[in-house]
């Protein structure tokens, strides 16, 4: 039994080893670069206008560079929930065509770039408007996974198509009236294809797998992408991946297969995934929800292409007579940048404490002075001095009800999260662009029309939820809210 526990002890010792040494070493490529970059911008003149093609392309890579980083953070900390078993599925309803849209949305802009082409098989109505029930937001990143290696794979003037069907239990499939389903949403490319060799090896399930361009690119992330999605699929009722090819330069063929309940056919209305999966922001573009979003799972930077122009949403609305923002966070660029990509945005004056201790006491100078709380506070959790979990208890109990959001480096399930979760805020979000996207989305919800809007709000709403109503949410709530939109 000792040697058991040796040899089971090593293996664990080896496969962190081995985690580190793969994060360090596709780490280093984006951090290299950055650092080159910002030596380029350093030695420029500084009446360089912002016009000129090189600083474009610098900050174009850099964009790329940070989303390359970001992608293989996520990466990581999937497999460390996977493995460790602190992965839950957030079931919602949702629809095939939604999912197939915000891949649509997310990738455009990369496949024209690269001179590809994405081709839709038109649905069937019965399967376009049916309801089923999953996380929406995980199966989102499987299949952006299929779509990212299908277009990294692919040569100019390449095609990547995508299909979707359903194999039901009911004798008439276009029926669809059975409680479960099997649903197939696959990806097909004209691409450089598999061998023989490179398909069994993919089809492992083995994590940190490479093959071909994905070992010669040096840029081809982790190797985790296709293990996570596996992983996803089997929590999703023991569904699979499907993986084919006949053979080098002959395309590929990704297929997910998904045991999935049926929903009834109107859930709270007209709610759908086209509800989760697409928000408006300030810049007028389609946001596609929170799994396009971020960067792919398998380390190719992706970015949501415009769709349609919109209206300015903060056209003849204004935030409350009053209202401040107070930010909580140590990290020096942050405190500089997460305003300008929030505050700013929609006219909110903030103040900044580099510490829980700070914000307690700003927050009790504010109302000492009468001026009330500040209307929403968004806090880091590790600081020194005083961390965000021990700042936001001593908050609720001064007696403060406002909304307080985390936004914190600490993994999803860590202990440490779960504490901050715990303390008493209305969410929690993750420090990526994701996360700045929900706080500039939160903002724009509590803006209220001018005297010379239509009229009042009385909800704040954010993306057409209201936001957080029932103030000091439980945790565990108010992080489902936040996955869910």
């Amino acid at each position: 039994q000792n040697k058991v526990e040796l040899l089971t002890a090593n293996a664990a010792k080896n496969a962190r080893s081995r985690l580190i040494r793969m994060v360090m070493h596709d780490l280093r490529s984006p951090l290299l670069s950055i650092s080159n970059i910002a030596a380029v911008l350093a030695r420029m003149d500084t009446s360089t206008p912002l016009s000129e093609p090189i600083v474009a392309k610098c900050c174009t890579s850099l964009g790329t560079c940070a989303a390359l980083t970001q992608s293989i953070i996520s990466d990581m900390l999937d497999f460390e929930r996977i493995d460790s078993g602190r992965l839950v599925l957030l079931p919602a309803p949702f629809r095939v065509r939604d999912l197939l849209a915000a891949s649509q949305a997310t990738f455009e802009g990369v496949a024209k770039t690269r001179g590809i082409s994405l081709v839709f098989e038109e649905l069937p109505t019965a399967l376009s408007e049916r309801l089923f029930v999953g996380d929406v937001r995980r199966l989102q990143q499987c299949l952006n996974n299929g779509v990212s290696n299908a277009i990294k794979f692919t040569e100019l003037g390449g095609t990547v198509a995508f299909s979707a069907w359903v194999v039901s239990a009911s004798a008439d499939a276009a029926q669809l009236n059975e409680a479960t389903a099997e649903l197939h949403i696959a990806v097909d490319d004209t691409g450089v294809g598999l061998s023989a060799a490179e398909l069994a090896l993919l089809s492992s399930g083995e994590a940190f797998t490479q093959v071909g361009r994905g070992q010669l690119q040096g840029n081809g992330g982790t190797g985790l992408g296709l293990s996570i999605v596996r992983q996803i699929l089997q929590l999703h009722n023991n569904s699979e991946l499907v993986l084919s090819s006949d053979g080098e330069g002959r395309g590929a063929h990704f297929e997910m297969v998904v045991n999935i309940e049926m929903a009834a056919s109107h859930v709270g209305g007209d709610e759908s995934s086209s509800d989760l999966l697409a928000a408006e922001s300030a810049d007028g573009e389609q946001i596609v929800g929170l799994a396009a979003l971020a960067p792919d799972a398998d380390g190719a930077p992706t970015a949501c292409a415009p769709l349609r122009p919109r209206a300015d949403p903060c056209a003849g609305k204004a935030l409350p007579t009053g209202f401040r923002v107070l930010h909580v966070e140590d990290d020096k660029i942050l405190q500089r940048m997460l305003p300008l990509s929030t505050f700013k945005k929609v006219g909110a004056e903030w103040d900044t404490a580099e510490n829980g201790e700070r914000a307690l006491a700003m927050l009790a100078e504010r109302t000492a002075r009468g001026l009330g709380g500040y209307g929403l506070i968004v806090m880091d959790n590790q600081m020194p001095c005083m961390n965000g979990t021990l700042a936001t208890r001593k908050m609720r109990r001064m007696g403060y009800d406002g909304t307080i959001i985390g936004m914190t480096g600490d993994p999803v399930g860590s202990p440490e999260r779960n504490e901050f979760e715990a303390a008493g805020l209305n969410a929690c979000c993750d420090k990526s662009s994701v996360g700045i996207k929900y706080i500039h989305l939160l903002l724009l919800g509590m803006m209220v029309p001018t005297p010379d809007g239509a009229h009042r709000a009385e909800t704040a709403v954010c993306g057409g939820v209201p936001i957080l109503a029932a103030r000091h949410r439980p945790a565990a709530a108010a992080a489902a809210a936040l996955h869910a939109h």
